[in-house]
């Protein structure tokens, strides 16, 4: 997606996929019992973590995050982790024989 567009578009369909802020999917409540939470969201994972900073602080769900899209989101991200809540412990696994697939797991 680009700017502010509400939509992706399936590589090989054509097809529109509607897109909603984590923020409108899940109440209040929703968001402070997450537990556990993956993304690979094709480089926008650190602007999502942002908006969802104060969860992440507060009560510390596991993360696998990929960081593999954006060059440096393989520093941005843990530096990014570090600075909101340095309880987490960093593990960064490569899933794959190819330049893909590697994921930062944080666990508090």
């Amino acid at each position: 997606g680009k700017g502010d567009q509400a939509n992706l578009t399936d590589s090989h369909k054509g097809t529109a996929i509607p897109v909603v802020d984590i923020k409108t999917c899940l109440t209040s409540q929703e968001l402070m019992d997450l537990t556990y939470i993956k993304m690979d969201i094709e480089g926008f994972e650190l602007p999502v973590l942002q908006t969802m900073e104060e969860v992440i602080a507060i009560k510390k769900p596991k993360l696998a995050i990929c960081v593999y899209h954006k060059p440096q989101d393989i520093v941005d991200i843990p530096l990014y982790f570090n600075r909101i809540c340095p309880a987490y412990k960093l593990y960064l696994r490569h899933h794959t024989n190819w330049v893909f697939e590697t994921v930062l797991y944080a666990v508090a």
